[in-house]
């Protein structure tokens, strides 16, 4: 029997999500070297620790401590699957096979035309991102909702990653209309991407940037 084929599940789909996602032509070939030197030992007690450790944000903040502020003000919304965090997928994807990809996501969809012909979008980095349900509770202005946000140390989704946010939790977008406060202009107009569901289908939209949101909004939000 081959050691592959003695892996649990959870084993066999850890060593393909790090096949899949190895920084291929980025580590020097002396340090892949090295490491490939390692004893198996030495290699388990490194992951061990690695992942023993508190998940941090690009500015060094523990996912910890961002859950922590979140839900002393309130704002954490822990009512998604009952879960604080939702592990996001980003992929590096064209607006084209993004927007293809929410539309073959599960139900009716649509998507507004204009977004999808005019909506500026850059293609994401692949990555992974531990999501958080952010509501205030009250209806708020996009101002005040990211000076809120950049206090507590986290950022709402861009534009591009609450598409994937759509296309990979369509229960979530059933269950409450979702937000991003990534600015972009369209037709002279700052705008903001939404998902929301009406007539039954889950719509890709958006809307004016300076309109008020309605207290059943949430915004999926990261740390920063």
């Amino acid at each position: 029997m081959s050691n592959k084929a003695s892996l649990s599940n959870t084993e066999l789909e850890l060593t393909q999500r790090i096949q899949m996602f190895f920084p291929r032509g980025v580590i020097p070939t002396e340090i892949l070297a090295q490491w490939n030197g390692c004893s198996g030992v030495d290699l388990t007690a490194t992951i061990l620790d690695t992942f023993s450790k508190p998940r941090l944000s690009r500015s060094g903040n523990s996912l910890k401590s961002t859950l922590a502020r979140l839900r002393d003000r309130g704002y954490l919304d822990t009512s998604f699957e009952s879960k604080e965090t939702h592990r996001l997928t980003i992929k590096s994807l064209s607006k084209e096979e993004a927007i293809e990809r929410y539309r073959q996501s599960g139900g009716g969809t649509w998507v507004w035309d204009e977004l999808e012909k005019n909506m500026p979008y850059t293609i994401p980095t692949t990555e992974t991102l531990d999501v958080m349900m952010m509501g205030f509770g009250r209806s708020i202005k996009s101002g005040t909702a990211l000076d809120e946000m950049d206090a507590l140390g986290v950022r709402t989704l861009t534009k591009e990653e609450i598409i994937h946010y759509g296309t990979a939790f369509p229960s979530h977008q059933e269950k409450n209309f979702l937000g991003s406060l990534d600015k972009f202009v369209m037709d002279s107009n700052p705008h903001a991407a939404v998902l929301e569901v009406y007539g039954g289908k889950r719509d890709l939209d958006a809307r004016l940037w300076v309109d008020v949101w309605d207290d059943w909004y949430r915004f999926p939000v990261v740390s920063k």
